[in-house]
């Protein structure tokens, strides 16, 4: 059922053809959907393109669970083009592939005069080159009474650009224009109706994390000004540190430099690479603990120093701050006890033959002397989570009453990525200090343990993972770390005062936690791989209990059972029980290409409480309409969020530049013009128009002819079906060329009989030249084609240059492209080679090469390269190998052979013929002398 907001903008898009932007999170999908099941019949033909395999799988799951009768069909290259035409002629929804509606409109498969109407997803990806564009602009021209719906939840990709909004549009043959923002008055009325209780947890960052992150701002800043000093044409906006906070910071910035690629040096590379690494060490720091930001540091200073390429960052001074701070988490900060290191280098261990009893010394990985207990400090905000979670187990013992009335008491708890997702639930299995040690275990104990440590115990291992740890006093985090703000949500949600206490223990809950992992029989070992391999992880709770499976990556690798803070080696038989209510699951967004997306989780899973460790915009928002599809039923979210920190400026930064975005679309659209016939409905619709002339060609000069001009067929040009993959057919196409698909053996693109084109990008082009492809595909061209062509094309985003500056070398060697491509054209002199600067530029060489020329026939081209033979243009029959091996005889090359071929029988009459009949056949005497010397010429003797 459709929320009221949902209801409104459902009946606008029922009324008139538009583009509709909205908010995201606020349920697109489910519009889409909407409109989708409504034309589930077989009297009506609805076509959706441009969605993505997850969202083709949400709105499939969405017709099943409706009960429709006619069920969504997907379109793929594995049905053949028959079945593709009886499907629609059988109506129905359709999912498919732009590349395969192209085609079937091209080739007159899809009745186009049936189809009632076309959902385009994803619109914010429609341009003019993309085949989506393509694909409406046919449609458009066959069919004038169909509907044209498009959508998207990215407003900040319509503000980039230079009239984007409006472009799209003009793309998509749609007038009206739907913007919905989160702030809409409706929308915010319909969600305000019944909004979750919010309670937003703001915790303190420690002192060692507050100083990292200074650095890693500072250290972020000082990369951005050089890069900014080094690209003095690029926008100089995107070179902030709260620019560079956003996920997609990377893409944007990629983007802004492609056009300059060739003319960026070493250090400006090595920049832009630093300027990654250190956004991803920001991510890491309030993500992961202590341990593994370290070991990522140290994994990162032992990359540069094995690589050729230095990071710049490393070698300045707050690098050194950085690594301090860092192994201080871990580490601690005590002074050396010099009696006690002297004592150790009097008694060194043994390894294997250590000394009785279970103490465990251990260095630190810089030196030797010192000898202080390990910190291992914590993500303090797993404290935090252990606190909640404790808080909602006694709030389930309140909710069992009511649970006939709303359901099983699950929490869902949120996370960034896997990596995340497997931390938190080894903390909510082994505790807090087991985890900390088993991750030091796995990171950094072999760096310490060769030569550096004194193990002693049953069987000698070091960290084998069944010593006995030293009882240590966990680091109690500053006066300042530990407290804990708690407020309402800005939202307006207020949150009831609670009593209920908040231990700080070890782990979650005084009862057993276990993880079923690492059985000793083959089976339960895939069986617990598969477990990891899911994307969200079961934790249940019964009496006090709170059990987690941690059957995923960074597990142990024997089952380990806590009960009352004791441990105890454990086997399990493999056989797992089923999980009981409550239930916590662990949810990654991020991370896992399998996982399902975060709306099927929370439908799945109906959660009484939601625990946001990481928050993400989109997913607040589908939390609020969960909530508004199920008035009445109870729901708790917990923002778990470090106050001061990046985290915060991001997710406040996400939702300024969403807002922003709206904004700016809401004045555009008071002052966008709308072309009066824009949606290509009219029969001489401008906005269809293919004449790519010019005005000043279109000028008619009355001294040639009286002005008249020669009255000219339609010109195509036969395409194969696999460039449908690239924009150059589009382009073609609206320059007034009829295209023609076919599958081809030799070339790409053939624009007369005699003329052939092989297309090749850059990477293309590098690829074939170092396999040797590009070689048999001009063998192939030269030997069918009196004009084959090499067309090398570039994208109109980047640079005009085939290698970049830093990459040409002084030297010249055969393995250099440049060398390869010389080879190339000497190899074969027919072999023309072209060079575009952009698919537009290619789509003009076209029209200019087709002037004055025969249309290709395309029956013939797809015969060329066949078994039947090789014709010549007077007629001539032969094979390839035939050519190869004449071609191959001393004296004959490309140029001479065919007089061969057409002129003599066979070998036997070749051998008879004399040195004058061979000169007057080869038209040199100097072949004819080699060929005859080669042919008479005795063989060698065997001495």
């Amino acid at each position: 059922m459709l929320l009221d907001y949902e209801a409104q903008i459902f009946a606008e898009l029922l009324a008139d053809d538009g583009l509709l932007i909205t908010a995201r999170g606020l349920g697109l999908l489910r519009l889409i959907s909407a409109l989708v099941q409504i034309h589930c019949d077989p009297a009506s033909l609805l076509l959706v393109v441009n969605a993505t395999p997850l969202e083709l799988d949400i709105l499939q799951e969405k017709a099943i669970k409706a009960d429709v009768h006619h069920q969504p069909q997907s379109i793929t290259n594995h049905t053949s083009a028959p079945e593709r035409q009886q499907k629609y002629l059988d109506g129905g929804v359709f999912f498919v592939t732009s590349r395969i509606l192209v085609v079937d409109i091209l080739k007159d498969i899809l009745p186009t005069h049936l189809v009632k109407g076309v959902v385009v997803c994803n619109a914010h990806r429609v341009d003019e080159t993309s085949l989506e564009a393509f694909a409406l602009r046919l449609y458009r021209e066959r069919n004038k009474t169909g509907f044209v719906k498009a959508f998207s939840e990215f407003p900040h990709l319509f503000t980039s650009g230079f009239c984007q909004v409006e472009k799209i549009m003009q793309n998509t043959f749609v007038e009206k224009l739907l913007l919905w923002p989160r702030f809409h008055a409706t929308i915010s009325l319909s969600l305000e109706k019944h909004q979750p209780e919010v309670i937003e947890l703001h915790q303190k960052m420690s002192g060692q994390m507050i100083h990292i992150q200074a650095v890693l701002i500072d250290l972020l800043h000082t990369c951005l000004q050089e890069l900014k000093r080094a690209s003095p044409s690029v926008d100089a906006d995107i070179f902030t540190v709260e620019s560079a906070l956003g996920r997609n910071f990377d893409r944007l910035l990629q983007n802004n430099l492609d056009p300059i690629s060739h003319s960026l040096t070493a250090t400006s590379r090595r920049l832009v690479s630093d300027v990654s690494t250190l956004r991803h060490l920001m991510s890491c720091l309030t993500q992961y603990d202590s341990v593994t930001f370290y070991h990522t540091l140290v994994s990162l200073r032992n990359a540069a120093a094995t690589s050729s390429r230095q990071a710049g960052w490393l070698l300045l001074d707050a690098a050194d701050a950085l690594f301090t701070h860092a192994k201080d988490r871990v580490y601690g900060r005590q002074k050396p006890d010099k009696a006690k290191q002297s004592a150790a280098n009097k008694n060194p261990g043994t390894g294997r033959g250590g000394t009785s009893g279970s103490t465990v010394t251990v260095s630190t990985a810089s030196s030797f002397h010192n000898t202080s207990e390990l910190v291992l400090e914590e993500n303090v905000k797993w404290q935090l989570l252990s606190e909640v979670l404790a808080e909602i187990e006694e709030e389930n013992k309140a909710f069992k009453e009511k649970e006939k009335d709303f359901g099983p008491c699950r929490t869902l708890v949120v996370t960034s990525d896997t990596r995340s997702c497997a931390l938190i639930k080894q903390y909510l299995s082994l505790g807090g200090r087991k985890l900390m040690e088993n991750l030091f275990q796995k990171h950094l104990q072999p760096k310490v343990g060769q030569g550096n440590a004194v193990a002693s115990g049953s069987g000698g291992r070091f960290g084998g993972g069944r010593g006995r740890w030293p009882k240590r006093k966990a680091a109690a985090p500053s006066n300042d770390s530990s407290k804990v703000t708690k407020k309402p949500s800005a939202t307006g949600a207020t949150s009831a005062s609670r009593s209920a206490s908040r231990g700080r223990g070890r782990g979650v809950g005084r009862g057993a936690v276990a993880t079923a992992t690492a059985p000793s029989s083959r089976a339960t070992r895939q069986a617990s791989r598969a477990a990891a391999a899911q994307p969200t992880e079961e934790v249940s709770s019964d009496k006090g209990a709170i059990a987690a499976a941690a059957a995923s990556e960074g597990a142990n690798e024997d089952a380990v059972e806590v009960v009352d803070g004791e441990t105890e080696d454990v086997q399990f038989d493999g056989e797992f029980g089923v999980v009981t209510e409550p239930l916590v699951v662990v949810y990654p967004l991020r991370g896992n290409s399998d996982s399902p997306s975060a709306g099927r989780v929370i439908e799945d899973i109906a959660p009484r409480f939601v625990v946001l460790f990481d928050v993400e915009m989109e997913f607040v928002r589908q939390i609020e309409v969960f909530k508004a599809t199920r008035p009445g039923v109870p729901l708790r979210v917990y923002f778990l969020m470090f106050s001061a920190s990046v985290e915060e400026q991001r997710y406040l930064t996400c939702l300024r530049k969403e807002k922003d975005a709206f904004e700016l679309l809401i004045r555009q659209k008071a002052a966008m013009v709308v072309a009066q016939d824009q949606s290509g409905r009219a029969a001489d619709s401008a906005t269809l128009s293919r004449d790519p002339r010019s005005a000043a060609e279109s000028v008619v000069s009355t001294r040639k002819a009286g002005g008249r001009t020669k009255e000219s067929g339609p010109r195509k040009v036969v395409v194969d079906m696999r460039e449908f993959r690239s924009s150059l057919p589009s382009l073609i196409h609206r320059r007034g060329l009829d295209i023609e698909p076919v599958t081809l053996e030799v070339g790409d693109y053939i624009l007369s009989p005699d003329m052939c084109v092989e297309r090749k990008s850059v990477s293309d082009l590098i690829g074939s030249l170092n396999s040797g492809r590009l070689f048999n595909q001009a063998t192939a061209m030269t030997r069918h084609y009196r004009k084959p062509m090499l067309l090398v094309e570039f994208t109109e985003k980047q640079s005009f240059s085939l290698q970049a500056k830093g990459t040409i070398q002084g030297e010249i060697s055969y393995q250099d492209l440049t060398s390869k491509l010389a080879l190339l054209t000497l190899h074969f002199p027919k072999l023309r080679i072209l060079w575009c600067q952009s698919p537009y530029a290619t789509a003009e060489l076209f029209d200019e090469l087709k002037k004055n020329q025969p249309e290709p026939d395309a029956e013939a081209a797809a015969e060329i390269g066949s078994e039947k033979g090789v014709v010549t243009s007077d007629g001539s029959q032969f094979f390839p190998l035939t050519q190869d091996f004449v071609t191959k005889l001393p004296g004959v090359n490309t140029t001479n052979s065919h007089y061969i071929l057409r002129n003599v029988a066979n070998l036997e009459e070749l051998a008879s013929l004399s040195k004058e009949d061979l000169a007057g056949l080869l038209h040199h005497p100097g072949n004819a002398e080699l060929l005859h010397s080669f042919l008479h010429s005795p063989p060698p003797s065997n001495s």
